[in-house]
């Protein structure tokens, strides 16, 4: 296994990803009959319970072996990312319960691109992330990567019509979609596509529930046909905002 070269973009079948530790038994069972390993996350019980376990709150892949974290992220998960090789900084903004102060690792990378409210940003991730040479995209919105779904490295799906018009302006090739009503948050009603989904290979992507349960989904199916990618569902029940399916490593 290799890690992934391009944060939330594998170019082949990923094999190792890292998972709120509430996502469904289906989801899990099926991503192992892929021979996918999963790391899961630990109960954050500073932050709100509905994303208290997102990965994408906590931890950024910002490119090949390198993670940026919060500073209290399990030391389990620290040590299981080591384990496979992968250099693991902490920032260092402590999250808090309630937004803004719990957004200070939610950045979206995207090809070239990281989109994030940078007010908020933590400012060892900013600096690692400026050393490699990215493109910085303000938005306002600081939830930016449980609303932004990672197609390719030039295409996004959003709930979000501020991203939606920066990104377009930027060149970024971008679906608005209004799903307010089929993603849940666990306990809270309305979640979000990002978190929702993840590339499972450079052709596939993973929604955590069955995709037909979207109102958009042929707004959906007729962008993703334009870039030869498939939609997989990981479960036949409904779909849970999970944080994101991070791919790490691939085949």
């Amino acid at each position: 296994m290799r890690f992934v070269e391009k944060p939330n973009l594998p170019i082949s079948e990923v094999k190792l990803v890292i998972l709120d530790y509430r996502a469904s038994n289906d989801v899990v069972n099926l991503l192992k009959s892929m021979n996918i390993e999963i790391i899961f996350t630990k109960k954050n019980k500073v932050i709100y319970n509905a994303i208290s376990g997102h990965p994408d709150v906590a931890l950024v892949h910002i490119g090949k072996n390198k993670f940026v974290c919060e500073p209290t992220i399990s030391n389990i998960i620290v040590d299981q990312l080591k384990s496979y090789g992968a250099e693991v900084i902490k920032g260092e903004i402590r999250l808090k319960e309630l937004y803004p102060t719990n957004i200070a690792y939610n950045v979206a990378i995207i090809g070239k691109y990281v989109i994030h409210n940078f007010m908020y940003t933590d400012r060892i991730l900013l600096e690692e992330l400026k050393k490699l040479n990215y493109n910085f995209i303000n938005v306002k919105q600081g939830y930016t990567k449980c609303m932004i779904s990672v197609i390719d490295e030039n295409s996004i799906i959003t709930s979000d019509n501020g991203i939606y018009k920066i990104c377009r302006k930027k060149g970024i090739d971008t679906l608005l979609i209004n799903e307010k009503e089929n993603i849940s948050l666990f306990e809270i009603k309305h979640g979000f596509i990002g978190g929702a989904t993840g590339k499972l290979s450079k052709k596939i992507i993973g929604i955590t529930g069955e995709f037909g349960r979207l109102k958009s989904k042929d707004l959906i199916l007729k962008f993703l046909n334009k870039k030869n990618i498939s939609i997989w569902n990981l479960s036949k029940k409904e779909i849970i905002d999970i944080g994101s399916i991070l791919p790490i490593m691939e085949k």
